[in-house]
């Protein structure tokens, strides 16, 4: 790892980006693990993984937790399609309402509805496909990258 420096003349901002380049890709050959990215067309249970992107209609949110997947996905139905909401609400009632006290932990949506967010990643994962349905979106309109 130290050869590298034998031939380095100078040490500023660019010879430390290459350094940091060269280590990142020795690193990743010997712990893969840390670079597996999958998509949420792969995923057979999201239960263990953490989301960092989602991406719905072209439009990128740089995610943290299945919560913040959640939340933008129904953002973006609300923003969308709010003539929807209503039908969502009837089909998912105890996800979705205009009534925050029948909520565990609601969470403020838009036009006076709430959501639930105590859900489970799996829970969670499995609302944002069925609202995918409702909209009728592929799933190339609304994926989400994670890690393990």
């Amino acid at each position: 790892m130290n050869k590298y420096f034998s031939t380095v003349e100078k040490w500023s901002d660019t010879e430390i980006k290459q350094r940091a380049g060269i280590l990142a890709s020795k690193l990743m050959k010997i712990y893969p693990y840390f670079d597996e990215t999958i998509n949420s067309s792969d995923l057979s249970s999201v239960t263990g993984t953490k989301p960092y992107s989602l991406v719905v209609l072209g439009q990128e949110f740089n995610v943290k937790t299945w919560a913040d997947v959640l939340m933008y996905t129904l953002k973006v139905v609300s923003d969308l399609a709010p003539d929807k909401l209503e039908n969502i609400e009837t089909d998912y009632p105890s996800l979705v309402g205009k009534n925050a006290k029948i909520f565990r932990r609601p969470k403020e949506l838009c036009n006076e509805y709430y959501y639930e967010s105590n859900l489970s990643a799996s829970h969670i994962y499995n609302f944002c496909k069925q609202l995918v349905n409702v909209m009728e979106l592929s799933e190339d309109e609304w994926k989400t990258e994670v890690t393990n």
